[in-house]
Parts: C-alpha cells; structure tokens; sequence
C-alpha cells in the first residue's frame, strides 16, 4: 500500500541505535526535506526553490547481512523555479526543460530569464547490493565509489533509518515494519 511522503523543512531527526536492521521491511511513513529533496539538482544549480510537492512511497527492503534487496515505487510531483544563474547558461527554459526530462519523468517549464518547471518523477529501484553493517551504520556497495551510508535505528520493531553518506543522493527519514 502506498504511504504518503511528507515535505518538510521539520522531518524528524534520526537518533541512530545499535540494533539489526536484518529483516524484511515495508514503508509506513516518509519525510522529505521540502528545502532540497533533489539533492544532486540543487548541487548542479545553487538556489532551486521547490514548492507544491506531493507523492507517495511503496515496497519493501530485505536487508540480510551482507546485502541489501530493494524493490521500491516512488512518486513525485511539484514545482521548480529556477534561477537566471542556471537559465541562462542552458540557453533558456527549453534548454532547463530538456535537461529536466533526463531525469525526471515529465517536465515543463515556462519563462524567460527565470523558469518555472512543473515536474513529475516516477521512480523504481528494484537491485541488490552487497553491504556491511557496523553499529548503526548500513553501507550499500562498501569499498567502491558508489558506496553509500545509511544511519539506523530498529526499536519496537520499527526500523528507522536515513542516508548518511557525506554528499548524500536522498534528504529523507523513513519508518519501516516488518
């Protein structure tokens, strides 16, 4: 069943606990950081102002302990407004459009020398990764460079957990249940 994200500048703060987070996970609540929920775009082009954002979460995480199952749904929709900065060097909204199109599902943007984008990004991950865990750190794919780091904790029988890797790909906190 889909669970709603929400979009916040409050998402709660993740207090990581030594425990297993092996198990067979699925999604009951989601919080995205509002201010940069695409944090690879806001590093591309400094001043994105996102607004408008909905979406929802689906799938479950098995996490056994050395790898990790991911077969996840994501759905968002929202707005963008994008600075000169950025517009111009792109040759216009047309040139922000097109880039935006590479990565997320649709895009439309309106505007001349700043660009308003509506966008919808539906996403799926469905891979295994090797990992490792150590106290309450999950590393997915340790020891290359595409290794990521995920902060957790799993108490009542809950698993809470958020990326912690230095340049992190995702801003949000998740709750899981068995």
């Amino acid at each position: 069943m889909p669970v709603a994200i929400v979009f916040s500048t409050t998402c709660a703060s993740l207090t990581p606990c030594v425990s297993s987070p092996v198990g067979q996970w699925r999604y009951t609540s989601a919080c995205v950081d509002s201010t940069n929920p695409y944090p690879t775009l806001s590093a591309a082009c400094s001043g994105l102002t996102f607004s408008n954002l909905a979406g929802t979460t689906t799938g479950q995480v098995n996490i056994t302990a050395n790898t990790v199952t991911r077969n996840i749904s994501t759905n968002i929709t929202g707005n963008i407004a994008v600075p000169t900065a950025c517009v111009v060097p792109l040759g216009g909204c047309s040139g922000v459009q097109t880039l935006l199109r590479q990565t997320m599902t649709t895009a439309t943007c309106t505007g001349t020398t700043t660009c308003d984008c509506t966008f919808s990004d539906m996403g799926r991950i469905a891979t295994t990764s090797p990992s490792s865990i150590a106290g309450s750190t999950l590393t997915t794919d340790p020891g290359t460079a595409g290794a990521r780091t995920w902060g957790f904790c799993n108490a009542g029988g809950m698993l809470t957990y958020k990326e912690t890797t230095a340049q992190p790909r995702d801003t949000g906190i998740y709750t899981m249940s068995p």
